[in-house]
């Protein structure tokens, strides 16, 4: 992935789409993909608080997995990798994207970005949707694998079709450049749409821009607005601006429409 593209609209509006992580559409953009904060350890609520470490040395991947889990939040960051890595090794896929992670970020001293690839890719084949997106990023940026476009598009669609935001986000951003898809500005609109159903405030942002603009979608101002007025309750600066020029060309009736919208859509959350 790497293009951005900038397209200034007429109307005062801009439609912006350019790849961007969490809210990084409020300073510019990057040309980069940014793993958002969803995408840390994942850490089950109810860690057990005597851990059976017989059971973890004897190969019981749950059991290893809670004990890496212990060191993990002690701040053990060696000894969580340890256990992590003997967890993900047993084919645990919570484990694999733990350790996976750690090895990507140098977490416990050790950076290896080929071989958090691995683990990535063993958790994205199970079915773990954060290692699909992630496992689709690196693909993307081409950080320890060969840059596949193609393959990167493959896997973020598996985890939008699971339901996850980020990707929904992504695969809007791949369907509207045409990188690994072919470009389809309907389908672009479709994914942003219902990332910004899933309260993605980028998404929710182009998703009143498609609106505007009749891009992917018919034209329609109050939709616009509805999506529009919801990123900027979300503190997008963006559509804050946005928002206003938008107001300044509708009809009062038509302003108030959008705002039932958005007052309705926020009370359905």
């Amino acid at each position: 992935m790497k293009t951005n593209l900038n397209i200034c609209a007429a109307a005062g509006l801009t439609v912006a789409f350019l790849l961007a992580g969490c809210g990084s559409t409020d300073g510019g953009g990057s040309s980069e993909i940014v793993i958002p904060p969803p995408d840390g350890f994942q850490h089950p609520t109810d860690v057990p608080t005597a851990i059976d470490q017989n059971k973890a040395e004897a190969g019981d991947a749950v059991a290893q997995f809670n004990l890496a889990l212990k060191h993990d939040i002690a701040g053990q960051s060696a000894s969580a990798a340890e256990w992590y890595q003997k967890a993900a090794d047993s084919g645990l896929a919570q484990a694999q994207f733990n350790y996976a992670l750690m090895l990507e970020k140098g977490i416990a001293g050790k950076q290896d970005t080929p071989l958090a690839v691995v683990y990535y890719e063993r958790a994205a084949r199970q079915g773990l949707v954060e290692a699909r997106y992630n496992f689709a990023l690196m693909l993307a940026e081409g950080r320890g694998v060969l840059e596949d476009d193609q393959a990167a598009a493959a896997w973020m669609k598996r985890a939008a079709d699971q339901g996850y935001a980020n990707a929904q986000f992504q695969m809007g951003y791949l369907c509207k450049v045409g990188e690994g898809v072919a470009k389809d500005d309907a389908e672009a609109a479709k994914w942003f749409l219902r990332a910004a159903e899933n309260l993605h405030k980028d998404a929710q942002y182009y998703a009143g821009l498609c609106y505007a603009h009749g891009i992917g979608v018919e034209q329609d101002l109050v939709q616009a607005y509805k999506w529009l007025n919801l990123a900027a309750a979300a503190d997008h600066a963006r559509a804050r601006r946005d928002k206003e020029v938008l107001t300044d060309q509708m009809i009062p009736e038509a302003v108030a429409e959008g705002q039932r919208l958005s007052v309705e859509f926020q009370a359905a959350q």
